[in-house]
């Protein structure tokens, strides 16, 4: 199966609709948290999925346009719901380009995206040609003491192909040409981790949640947690190969 093909089929059941809608508080929150105060007039959420987070980054009142962009048709039927008041009309992802203007955005977000794509790099400085600044969260799976990631890498649902730490996205931001202007690692709602795995999950969240407080990075050696960063455009890496 290809990555194209597991989007394709990211939305359509009604257990699938549920998990993006639970996650899709965490995310918003996390986004309103860290760029609230930018006074973003035009924004764009890349990879935007059915639109779950969108809607509540609307009813949020963060920015006065809001546009967005996916790769999967299912997730651009659900946007296509969404569209009126300062929701603009969806855009598809195809291939490597942004379907966008040279500077059209005051702030992009790549909510948990990062780690879908072949070409990292190539996304974040398409990124930067369309937008001022971006917000950039991502599931932090490299963990040295769970050893999540023995073995060999297959296709799942989870799609994922690339893993990071959060010195690691801090570093492929600063590489890519973004200035890191802020950054958080979180976890996810009680809801999420009683979604996956019941009363157990509570548990679960409950340890994790006091050992990132009292001892973060042990915490982050032991559990997988989201790492998001905020970034404004920096100088763009040379590696002196033109001409």
């Amino acid at each position: 199966m290809s990555l194209r093909e597991l989007y394709d089929n990211y939305y359509t059941t009604d257990r699938e609709k549920l998990w993006y809608e639970i996650n899709a508080e965490d995310k918003a929150a996390n986004i309103v948290r860290m760029c609230g105060d930018l006074g973003a007039k035009k924004v764009v959420d890349i990879g935007a999925g059915s639109g779950a987070v969108l809607r509540r980054l609307a009813e949020a009142g963060l920015g006065e346009e809001l546009h967005a962009a996916e790769i999967s048709d299912s997730g651009l039927a659900e946007l296509g719901k969404l569209v009126g008041g300062k929701i603009a009309e969806p855009r598809k992802l195809d291939g490597l380009k942004l379907p966008y203007e040279d500077d059209q955005f005051d702030l992009a977000i790549l909510s948990h995206v990062v780690e879908h794509v072949e070409h990292p790099r190539i996304l974040l400085h398409e990124t930067r040609r369309i937008a001022k600044k971006v917000y950039v969260e991502v599931p932090l799976e490299v963990v040295p003491m769970k050893r999540n990631l023995r073995g060999d890498w297959k296709m799942d649902t989870t799609g994922h192909i690339n893993y990071y730490s959060q010195d690691m996205i801090r570093r492929l931001m600063q590489t890519s040409g973004w200035r890191v202007l802020k950054e958080r690692v979180t976890i996810t709602s009680p809801a999420t981790y009683e979604f996956m795995k019941g009363k157990r999950g509570l548990v679960e969240y409950r340890l994790k949640k006091v050992l990132l407080g009292l001892a973060p990075g042990l915490a982050q050696s032991l559990f997988t947690y989201h790492g998001a960063v905020l970034c404004e455009r920096g100088e763009v890496l040379s590696l002196g190969l033109e001409g």
